[in-house]
């Protein structure tokens, strides 16, 4: 609030009177207070009125800043290291890093005036893009990976062709697992997709992940109700590799 700004003000000044560094330090033992330290930006923006990024890069304050990009840099070697077949440990630790990086990207724009051609601005701009791009990457594995997974074959009725499970292949324990940390991985990451830019690519890949899981479950289970699986037991091997997946992509009810 306005007043909460005002006192901030006042302990700032006081804070200033007793030592020439003394500004640094008090806001160094405020982020000892606060549940993630790159939250004192808030305090910083209320004593110096969001302050324009050139006016706060040249000051004794600069550090804060300049700490949370260093953290996002941080946090996107640890998303692009994120092993596609670690199974859920993996993908916590991604999602949460990602989370990480978000927050401290939304920190910084929301209390500092950025400028695009500033080195804060532009620093951010390209950290935002690295983010997206590692994100978009591991999504784009998974159509491949749910491919290796539950095979599609094509058949032909007539003249006209279409997709169809392919009930041959055993199932493959290795290709199952990472397709289930990467589905986990897509559905973990939904929360930060809008504001970390790879909203709409993973609404592409969940789209195409729903249709193959659609095709590839009422083909299977249509060929076991029929009892004419070409081998019963492969098939019923697929049809709960499939039902795993779903359970990931939507939920267990589904």
């Amino acid at each position: 609030t306005e007043e909460d700004a005002a006192l901030a003000r006042i302990a700032y000044k006081d804070s200033v009177a007793i030592a020439e560094d003394a500004g640094p330090r008090f806001f160094e033992m405020l982020s000892a207070h606060l549940t993630h330290p790159w939250m004192v930006l808030r305090l910083i923006s209320a004593v110096m009125d969001k302050p324009p990024e050139a006016y706060l890069a040249g000051s004794e304050l600069a550090d804060f800043g300049l700490r949370v990009l260093d953290g996002v840099d941080a946090g996107l070697v640890e998303i692009e290291q994120f092993d596609s077949s670690g199974g859920m440990p993996a993908v916590r630790a991604a999602a949460q890093a990602i989370d990480r990086v978000t927050a401290q990207i939304a920190e910084l724009e929301g209390n500092v005036e950025l400028s695009r051609q500033g080195p804060w601005g532009s620093r951010l701009a390209k950290q935002k893009a690295a983010l997206a791009r590692h994100v978009e990457a591991r999504l784009r594995e998974i159509d491949k990976a749910v491919a290796q997974t539950l095979p599609l074959t094509e058949v032909w009725i007539g003249r006209v062709s279409r997709d169809a499970a392919r009930l041959t292949t055993p199932l493959d324990p290795v290709a199952l697992q990472k397709a289930k940390t990467l589905v986990a991985f897509a559905q973990e990451v939904r929360g930060a997709a809008n504001y970390g830019g790879f909203a709409a690519a993973r609404t592409k890949v969940m789209e195409a992940l729903d249709a193959h899981l659609d095709l590839f479950i009422d083909d299977a289970l249509d060929h076991l109700k029929q009892g004419d699986a070409p081998d019963p037991a492969i098939a019923r091997a697929l049809m709960g590799a499939a039902m795993e997946l779903v359970g990931l992509a939507r939920d267990r009810q589904a």
